[in-house]
């Protein structure tokens, strides 16, 4: 307790009849994510990039869009990396078919290792529950 005297000096004051309170904890839900998770997702970052340079085309600028927030949510270990990587990879399954049927090998063989990736994150990923964040496994 802070108590303010009558001449503008403080004092602090404690009652010892009170009880100390217990120490607070937070549950963080955080995802514990291979190794090699964060390098993948770079490489193909880096492999969209390339594309986007070279080719110039609207595809491309939206590849790097989906692998921007793929990989900005890998690196920062959100619980949310599983529903992202599922929707990521689904729709790159959905873009690779036809593709493959107009002959663009180049964006197809990017979207079958967006799949790759986006399956490799989803099944080896795993939420992780803890109370500190000193406790968060790397």
């Amino acid at each position: 307790m802070i108590i303010e005297r009558p001449d503008g000096s403080i004092v602090l004051g404690f009652n010892e009849e009170a009880p100390i309170p217990e120490p607070q904890t937070y549950e963080v839900n955080v995802m514990k994510l291979h190794k090699w998770s964060e390098v993948f997702t770079a490489l193909i970052f880096h492999t969209s990039l390339f594309l986007a340079v070279t080719n110039f085309r609207i595809v491309d600028f939206v590849n790097i869009g989906f692998i921007c927030t793929t990989f900005i949510l890998v690196v920062m270990k959100t619980p949310y990396i599983k529903y992202v990587a599922l929707c990521h990879g689904l729709i790159s399954l959905l873009l690779f078919i036809p593709l493959t049927l107009i002959r663009m090998w180049d964006v197809a063989a990017y979207e079958l290792g967006v799949m790759v990736l986006c399956t490799y994150l989803f099944s080896s990923s795993k939420c992780v529950n803890v109370e500190h964040l000193e406790d968060i496994p790397h």
